[in-house]
């Protein structure tokens, strides 16, 4: 058998090369069961469903693609909406920063109004201000706005009374606006009797504008009439009466507050006389060569003496002599 192996070794190798070490080879890529696993755990995509749609069933199919269409239509109609209030907006701000606004336009400073005065006799004035915001002169006017329509029997009191006066007037009501200008003007109010009272005034213009709301501009205005108080003085005069007590209350809580926060004085100081004596001598003899020191109160009572007594000795010895008279029997 070597033999012949050997004999044949090169035809052997022809036709079996070279046999690869099988323990040292290493697989490159993706194995089938592990790409199926992967597959089996991977998300379902949108694409995927619609592919698995198509083929399962055509006419849902089709049927989701009209409603994909239909609905990117509207998203698309909805994006020109959006783009085109961005432009709004934009010219809006603009014209905001500007103060001006293409056209009749106009800016009112209250659309509201409260009054109140004492009835009757009483007045109160409030101002409002018309402002044109647009690029077109105006001119407007103020009318009362017709009220609302009442039911058949308040129309029919109303008739039988007598008219009612107006409360309320406007002292310019009229006139010519340029743009950029404005126009002040006061709103009266004055009652004949007690109440409350309202009225909506319009403004015309021409060119004609509108508010904000797309309406008329309208002002509405409020008066609320008080009766006169006859117990006005005695109630004024009470009035002060309490400030007057409450301001006394006051002043003797703070003179009570001061009074509490006053130190009393210190009690009188018993001087006393060998301390201050003591004091005095010390005082008297700093410096002095030899050193004087203090004798204590008995020496120093018994050195006063013996001073008091030499100054009278000197005292007597200096006094001059005094002369008899020869006539005194």
């Amino acid at each position: 058998l070597s033999q012949r192996l050997n004999q044949y070794a090169a035809a052997i190798n022809r036709n079996f090369p070279y046999q690869p070490d099988m323990p040292s080879l290493a697989v490159i890529g993706q194995g089938v069961a592990e790409m199926l696993a992967n597959l089996a755990g991977s998300a379902v995509t949108l694409p995927d469903a619609e592919l698995h749609l198509s083929i399962t069933d055509p006419e849902m199919y089709a049927a989701f693609c009209e409603a994909r269409a239909r609905a990117a239509a509207a998203d698309a109609v909805a994006a020109e909406e959006r783009q085109a209030q961005e432009q709004r907006d934009a010219i809006a701000r603009e014209a905001a920063l500007r103060g001006t606004y293409p056209g009749p336009h106009v800016e009112l400073s209250t659309p509201h109004l409260l009054l109140k005065a004492p009835a009757p006799g009483g007045k109160d004035v409030a101002p409002i201000t018309l402002t044109n915001t647009g690029t077109t002169a105006l001119t407007f006017s103020w009318h009362r706005a017709p009220a609302a329509p009442a039911s058949l029997a308040a129309q029919t009191a109303a008739a039988a009374a007598a008219p009612p006066l107006p409360c309320f007037q406007l002292a310019r009501a009229e006139g010519v606006l340029l743009p950029g200008h404005t126009h002040t003007t006061d709103v009266i109010f004055s009652s004949a009797a007690p109440g409350v009272f309202s009225e909506t005034w319009e403004l015309q213009a021409h060119p004609e504008v509108r508010g904000a709301d797309g309406g008329p501009v309208l002002l509405s205005v409020r008066g609320l009439g008080t009766p006169e108080d006859a117990s006005g003085a005695a109630r004024a005069a009470f009035a002060d009466d309490l400030a007057e007590a409450e301001k006394m209350r006051k002043v003797r809580a703070a003179l009570a507050r001061i009074i509490a926060d006053v130190a009393p004085p210190p009690e009188p100081r018993t001087p006393d006389v060998n301390g201050d004596a003591e004091t005095a001598f010390d005082a008297a003899n700093t410096g002095a060569e030899p050193p004087v020191y203090w004798p204590g109160p008995e020496g120093y009572a018994a050195l006063a003496a013996l001073y008091t007594e030499a100054r009278d000795a000197l005292i007597a010895t200096k006094a001059p002599p005094v002369e008899e008279d020869p006539n005194k029997a």
